[in-house]
């Protein structure tokens, strides 16, 4: 791009400003951007951990004085000199999809359950077209992905009536997809693994399939998937009556070495559904979702040998009655083993959290647990929590308004109480797409939110991306803008007129890292003088390149800095 005049000033005082911005992921691409206008961010691009990264291209700053020296300043204009993200507010990132919604025209979808975001920003759909499981692509701007399968969708039928209710990414970039289909007496669990443009992968199960079954008519399925460390992949969901979990090998066969058929499932007396999971750092799994004939709120737990822990709630075991019909749809566990869920209780919003030993959390909101209204009288439910890095907890569902499915999503505190930062007193209704986030909400590397579920009418896959949440900076409590540990810092690169500096102009345009006479933290004290015109040459001009340092153990997340130029001129 264009240098860009930032500011000038021919009376006592003017001030303009920019954004400058960079993002530090786990990825390994760097792309240094050029000075964009000051009306927009001035983009440095993908910075590894531990590097440095220069614009390409100078900002040109023109000031002076119409009768006298002119003084310009540049400052991080919150005086705070942290570095920051952009918070989410429930504002729609503009710029991916159509106005922040990204819809896949022209492909039906009878429903969506479940949603991945890959770490290079691309996010998976699955969900169901016709009677055969499905899974589209979107790139990371909200656009048809048409790399992946046939034209950015994979097909496959497994049996009849499949669903995919589960996602899952391989370190090495291979897609794990887990549903249930009607197997013609019963429904069944299955397994698809596609390569990273979708081709089946015919290394496991037979041509990238694997049924799950467990003999006679007995109704399982796969609402969850976790890969371990060792390469195996644990399966979680039901059987008929009981909690189940199946290991298999990176084959797709089972793994008898962790059990005799490498599965476990324990009875619950009466028909239930399991529709979340987790594995926590000990090896013990977690598994939530409906029991008592989809009545009440259920919790197990297993210890890492399949076994149920008796240590939860003495059985390993838990139910819970609200009175009517309860579901948990997603859980999390922290490294205390405390359970926070989202679901829902009848018509309305529920949040709860359990101690490692199940019984209720006192310190959480009500108790242990609340409901929410958010559609005030309508039939709302959450589909998907997330805890975000400070602790605070994201739900996403969906609310009905006048008969209408919307998408709703909700930020609370690590308490449960409401955040007040976001949305209306915590809570968001979306009239961007007609429909809920039944596949939940992910919060991606640079700290955005993208929401999935599908569109109404003609029913297809759909993602909504928010604003990103704060990211903490990689030094708690240490201020960033010090010049001994800038994060963000600019260098002068030519001077015209008589401009007096107390920078040095950068030979041939370029900006060493490091050199203390060309890298300056911004700093955060606007007092700082940085360039003058003389009374001699009343107008200067000066070119700035900016820079961000990653430190080696950087947090991933998109940094911003808002950068203040300040005119300073005597009076006329």
């Amino acid at each position: 791009m264009a240098a860009a005049t930032v500011g000038a000033a021919s009376s006592s005082g003017a001030t303009s400003g920019t954004v400058v911005g960079a993002t530090v992921p786990s990825a390994t691409a760097v792309d240094g951007s050029a000075c964009a206008p000051a009306s927009a961010a001035t983009n440095l691009g993908t910075v590894l951990a531990g590097s440095t990264v220069f614009s390409s291209a100078a900002c040109t700053v023109t000031f002076g004085s119409s009768n006298d020296s002119a003084t310009l300043r540049i400052a991080q204009s919150d005086g705070r000199g942290v570095a920051f993200a952009r918070p989410t507010d429930g504002t729609l990132f503009s710029s991916f999809g159509t106005g922040g919604v990204g819809t896949v025209a022209g492909t039906a979808v009878d429903d969506i359950e479940a949603m991945l975001v890959q770490p290079d920003g691309k996010v998976l759909l699955g969900g169901d077209s016709g009677n055969s499981a499905t899974v589209t692509r979107l790139k990371a701007d909200g656009s048809l992905d048409t790399t992946f399968g046939t034209s950015g969708t994979v097909t496959r039928t497994v049996g009849f009536d499949d669903h995919v209710l589960a996602l899952s990414l391989q370190a090495d970039g291979k897609i794990l997809v887990g549903g249930r289909t009607w197997g013609g007496s019963d429904n069944d669990g299955f397994v698809l693994r596609y390569d990273t443009t979708g081709v089946a992968d015919g290394t496991f199960g037979t041509g990238g399939l694997v049924n799950i079954t467990h003999g006679g008519v007995r109704h399982e399925n796969v609402a969850a998937l976790a890969q371990r460390p060792d390469g195996t992949i644990q399966l979680f969901g039901f059987d008929n009556q009981s909690v189940s979990t199946t290991r298999l090998l990176a084959s797709g066969a089972r793994d008898t070495s962790w059990r005799p058929a490498g599965e476990a499932a324990y009875p619950t007396g009466a028909d239930i559904e399991v529709t979340s999971a987790a594995t926590m750092a000990d090896g013990r799994m977690v598994l939530a979702g409906a029991g008592n004939t989809y009545s009440d709120f259920l919790v197990a737990r297993l210890n890492a040998d399949g076994t149920l822990d008796t240590t939860f709630n003495g059985t390993g075991m838990r139910t819970i009655d609200d009175g009517g019909s309860e579901m948990i749809r997603s859980i999390a566990v922290d490294a205390t083993g405390r359970i926070t869920w989202a679901g829902y209780a009848g018509n309305d919003v529920s949040l709860g959290r359990l101690l490692a030993s199940g019984a209720n959390d006192p310190s959480f909101r009500g108790g242990g647990r609340f409901t929410l209204d958010p559609s005030a009288g309508g039939v709302d439910r959450a589909d998907r929590l997330d805890v975000l890095a400070d602790g605070r907890l994201l739900a996403t569902g969906s609310a009905t308004v006048g008969g209408t499915e919307r998408p709703w999503l909700g930020r609370f505190l690590a308490t449960g109480a409401n955040d007040p930062s976001f949305g209306t007193g915590g809570s968001l209704i979306l009239s961007a797409q007609a429909a809920g986030f039944h596949a939940g909400g992910v919060v991606a590397e640079d700290g955005s939110v993208i929401a999935g579920g599908r569109t109404t009418g003609t029913v297809r896959p759909t993602a909504t991306k928010l604003v990103g949440v704060p990211v903490p900076d990689f030094v708690s409590g240490v201020n960033d803008w010090t010049t001994s540990n800038g994060t963000f810092g600019v260098c002068l690169e030519t001077a015209a007129n008589t401009v007096a500096a107390d920078w040095t102009a950068a030979g041939g345009g370029g900006c060493t890292p490091g050199a203390t006479t060309m890298w300056h933290a911004v700093p955060a004290a606007v007092s700082t003088v940085r360039a003058a015109a003389t009374a001699t040459s009343q107008t200067g001009t000066v070119g700035f390149r900016f820079g961000f340092r990653a430190a080696a153990n950087q947090a991933p997340g998109a940094y911003l800095a808002p950068i203040t130029f300040d005119v300073i001129a005597p009076a006329a």
